[in-house]
């Protein structure tokens, strides 16, 4: 831990001054796959993560279909509640009947799993949808 404030300002302005340096670096990479299939088409923040995801499939010569396949929606779903239970105390339980603004979405009742008392809700909207 830094013992004054002025190193731990300067710890922070170098960490800082890294990760913009890696940040440029990676946006340029994304901006030239871009400029690669698309040609000279201005890079925008929609374009970000589609692109993102592109240059990792290539950097690591990934097929997310096939990972994908692997890795079905319940089963990731049922296993990261099963850890949050066990870490937490959570139990999560779908909601069947609620109003929802897309069928792919879902809607949970979060729970106490010794108390069964209700903690709150959330909604789970996974995937992208294009307009």
């Amino acid at each position: 831990m830094g013992k004054t404030s002025s190193k731990v300002f300067e710890f922070l302005e170098d960490v800082s001054a890294s990760l913009t340096d890696l940040a440029n670096r990676e946006l340029t990479a994304l901006k030239e796959l871009k400029k690669q299939e698309e040609g000279e088409h201005p890079f925008g923040i929609e374009d970000l993560l589609y692109y993102a995801k592109r240059v990792e499939e290539k950097q690591f010569d990934l097929d997310f279909g096939a990972i994908r396949e692997h890795f079905p929606v319940d089963l990731v779903l049922s296993g990261i509640f099963k850890i949050l239970q066990d870490l937490f105390g959570l139990r999560f339980q779908e909601i069947v009947d609620a109003e929802l603004w897309h069928g792919d979405v879902c809607a949970f009742s979060v729970l106490d799993l010794s108390s069964g008392d209700l903690l709150g809700y959330f909604y789970l909207d996974l995937f992208a949808r294009f307009m």
